[in-house]
C-alpha cells in the first residue's frame, strides 16, 4: 500500500532541495555545485565526495602504477618467451595462462585470492591498507588481465617480427641471438603493446 508524505513534510523537502524553482535555475545551481564540490555523500552525510576521494586517490595511484609495472614486467618476458618457444609445452602453457588471464574477471580473480591467500593459507591479509602485504592481492587481481594481453600482444607481434627480411638480414651478417632479439626484434615488437596502452588511456580518459 502506497503512503504519501504528508504535505507539510513535501513542502519541507522541495524548499530544502529548491525543487520549486525554475528548471533553469535548479540546473545552473546543480552545475555550480558541481564544480565547486561532488556534493555530500550519501552515507557519511559530515563528508563530501571530494574528501573521499582525496583520501582514496593516494591508494588508488599507487596500485594502478604498480599494477601497469608489475603487468608490463611479466608481460613483455612472457611474450618472448612464448614466440621464441612457438609450439612448444611453454608457449602452450602461457597460452592457457592468458586466456584465462583475458577470460575472467578482475572481481574474480580478488575472490579466489582473498580464498587462498587470506582465509585458506592466511599470508596475506584481506582488507585494510598497511605495508606492503596488503597490496600484494590487489596489485595481482589489476595487473593480471592486462599482462595476458601484453603477453599475447607482445607473443604475435615478435612472431611477426622474427619472419621479416630484415631479422633474416641480421642472421646472415653474424649478429648474435642476443643482439637480434634485443637490438632489432623487441623493439619492433613492443609497437602493440604501446598502442595497447595509449588506447586504454585514453579509454578511461573519456569515461
Amino acid at each position: 500500500m502506497d503512503r504519501k508524505l504528508p504535505p507539510a513534510i513535501l513542502k519541507n523537502l522541495e524548499t530544502k532541495y529548491k525543487l520549486n524553482d525554475p528548471l533553469i535555475v535548479q540546473y545552473c545551481d546543480y552545475l555550480k555545485a558541481y564544480l565547486e564540490r561532488f556534493g555530500t555523500f550519501l552515507k557519511y552525510e559530515d563528508r563530501t565526495v571530494n574528501s573521499i576521494i582525496a583520501d582514496g586517490a593516494p591508494v588508488s595511484f599507487q596500485l594502478g602504477i604498480k599494477s601497469v609495472l608489475l603487468s608490463l614486467l611479466l608481460g613483455i618476458p612472457a611474450g618472448v618467451i612464448s614466440a621464441l618457444k612457438h609450439g612448444k609445452w611453454q608457449d602452450r602453457i602461457l597460452s592457457l595462462v592468458t586466456v584465462a588471464g583475458i577470460a575472467i574477471p578482475g572481481f574474480i580473480v580478488a575472490s579466489l585470492l582473498m580464498i587462498v591467500l587470506a582465509l585458506k593459507l592466511n599470508l596475506l591479509p584481506t582488507a585494510m591498507w598497511g605495508g606492503w602485504k596488503y597490496q600484494v592481492m590487489p596489485i595481482l587481481a589489476l595487473s593480471l588481465g592486462p599482462m595476458a594481453v601484453i603477453t599475447r600482444l607482445t607473443r604475435t607481434s615478435m612472431l611477426d617480427v622474427l619472419g621479416q627480411d630484415y631479422i633474416k638480414l641480421a642472421y646472415a651478417k653474424g649478429l648474435s641471438d642476443y643482439t637480434v632479439l634485443w637490438k632489432h626484434a623487441l623493439p619492433n615488437s613492443l609497437i602493440p603493446v604501446v598502442t595497447y596502452y595509449r588506447s586504454f588511456d585514453c579509454r578511461h580518459s573519456n569515461r
